[in-house]
């Protein structure tokens, strides 16, 4: 009896226990794909803007406290979005630089990052629709 108690209650155990399966995360393809586009920050009245193109150059423009323009390249592996920032009308810009966005989510409508140095940030952008 003892033994057929353990049994019934194993098998419950393990079957409330039954692991979800993980979400499908794109391929870095389809994030390249998803991220060509305009897509705005708007915090106040600040706002960041980043224009990515399907070659892999974006551009990106601020304003704010500064008026801040750049240009670079940019490539996504393991959904990691590297940024190689070229140009820029900061006077105290170090170029070239590099930053790396951890793509935590991406839609049609929203993306969110966070730099990989400070994770605990994290950004949202809404994409301009035409």
């Amino acid at each position: 009896m003892k033994c057929m108690f353990f049994l019934i209650t194993l098998a419950v155990c393990l079957t409330a226990c039954d692991r979800q399966p993980s979400p499908s995360f794109s391929s870095d393809a389809e994030v390249h794909k998803k991220l060509v586009g305009t897509w705005r920050e708007e915090n106040g009245k600040r706002y960041c803007i980043w224009v990515f193109d399907s070659n892999g150059n974006y551009g990106a423009q601020s304003d704010g406290i500064r008026n801040v323009t750049e240009e670079g390249t940019w490539i996504v592996k393991d959904r990691i979005l590297k940024e190689t920032r070229t140009k820029s009308n900061r006077t105290d810009a170090v170029l070239p630089s590099i930053a790396r966005y951890i793509i935590v989510r991406l839609d049609d409508r929203e993306l969110v990052m966070r730099l990989e140095e400070r994770p605990e940030i994290a950004v949202v952008y809404r994409k301009e629709m035409k």
